[in-house]
């Protein structure tokens, strides 16, 4: 489950909208250096993200009918996927790397010092 939030830059004071976390079908993380987000879809990395369920194994089937439990491939752990999926989004524009472990980063000044300010919160799948 993501979020999608108000935040502030302590540095400029710029406020902005911030997004967190993937959703059922997707992926999201965001540049090491800028800040900027992307996606990687379940579907464009099917083969590890059944291998990474199965490692965990989870119960029931996925929202397009893929089933871990017939997936011939060897389980991965989760770090092993999570690295997969950083090298399928590759590199950013600015030459950054995108991760899910890059902070926030202000579009305005770059900063990395970003508060959730609570006035604003979505919450999706």
């Amino acid at each position: 489950m993501g979020r999608c939030f108000q935040a502030a830059c302590g540095t400029c004071r710029h406020t902005f909208m911030v997004t967190e976390g993937g959703g059922f079908s997707f992926d999201a993380l965001r540049c090491n250096r800028c800040g900027a987000d992307t996606t990687v879809a379940h579907a464009d990395v099917s083969d590890d993200y059944l291998a990474m369920l199965k490692g965990f194994g989870c119960e029931g089937t996925e929202p397009d009918g893929a089933d871990w439990r017939t997936y011939p491939g060897e389980p991965i752990t989760n770090d092993e996927y999570r690295r997969r999926v950083e090298v399928k989004a590759g590199v950013c524009p600015c030459g950054g790397q995108f991760s899910y472990d890059a902070p926030p980063r202000c579009p305005a000044c770059r900063s990395d010092a970003v508060t959730d300010n609570k006035l604003e919160s979505i919450r999706f799948d």
